[in-house]
């Protein structure tokens, strides 16, 4: 099957590779949770919002903070990869056993952690002083991840591999991951938003959540974690096959 940079071609390999890339979404899902919760157990609560606020800065300016930020860097660059592997595998037709993806990914680990220091912090320092380049560099560098599983190239090579591969098609490219990142994160958001209302409602914190509701926020989570790295091996594999791109 020929996969496109588009919607309905995002969609279709989703829905094909969910049932491979499930175990390593969950884990992330799962990972990003503990995190979460210690993060919440660092502020604590208070209904002082200036209060809430102050307590913030703090954590932002702590060892601690920035020591589950790069944990947090790390864990999210392996399971993404392993997604990525997961969900190629399965667009490519070939064998993907449960771990094979969490076990390409493992190898790919160091050179990908290098990568993703890299993109975070030149788009970053490009957003904050010159928001157009940070922007324009984000969009030419986002296939970096799908570069480095799939042709097993360093960092930096799969920096500049996305970079061809995605000359003359960013702005097609940017709208479609961009969108999918839309529609894979607003169900998230409304149910927290649920759940923070009815929190509110009934004067409890969302540190006691119920399992019932904790267990659909990890499920929705894991049914939706894939759905971007569908649609970065969909433009991957779209370019691919561009003559500019060949040779």
């Amino acid at each position: 099957m020929i996969y496109e940079a588009d919607l309905g071609a995002v969609f279709r390999l989703y829905g094909r590779a969910l049932s491979r890339c499930w175990l390593p979404s969950l884990l992330l899902a799962l990972a990003w949770g503990w995190m979460a919760t210690l993060l919440d157990r660092r502020l604590g609560s208070s209904d002082d919002v200036f209060a809430w606020i102050a307590q913030v800065q703090l954590l932002t300016w702590s060892g601690y903070f920035w020591w589950l930020t790069c944990a947090v860097t790390a864990v999210s660059t392996y399971f993404y990869s392993a997604m990525v592997a997961d969900i190629y595998a399965v667009a490519t037709g070939g064998a993907s056993p449960l771990l094979a993806g969490l076990y390409s990914a493992l190898g790919r680990l160091p050179a990908a952690l290098v990568a993703s220091i890299v993109f975070i912090f030149v788009t970053t320092l490009g957003s904050m002083f010159f928001l157009v380049p940070g922007v324009y560099l984000w969009g030419m560098w986002q296939l970096w991840l799908v570069v480095l599983v799939v042709e097993k190239c360093g960092p930096l090579q799969s920096l500049s591999r996305s970079w061809q591969l995605m000359s003359g098609s960013w702005w097609r490219i940017s709208t479609l991951v961009t969108v999918v990142s839309i529609i894979s994160f607003l169900p998230i958001l409304v149910y927290d938003a649920l759940v923070g209302a009815l929190h509110l409602s009934t004067g409890s914190s969302a540190l006691h959540a119920s399992p019932v509701i904790t267990g659909i926020g990890v499920a929705l989570l894991v049914l939706l974690l894939p759905m971007i790295p569908a649609a970065l091996v969909a433009a991957y594999l779209d370019r691919q096959r561009a003559p500019v791109v060949r040779g």
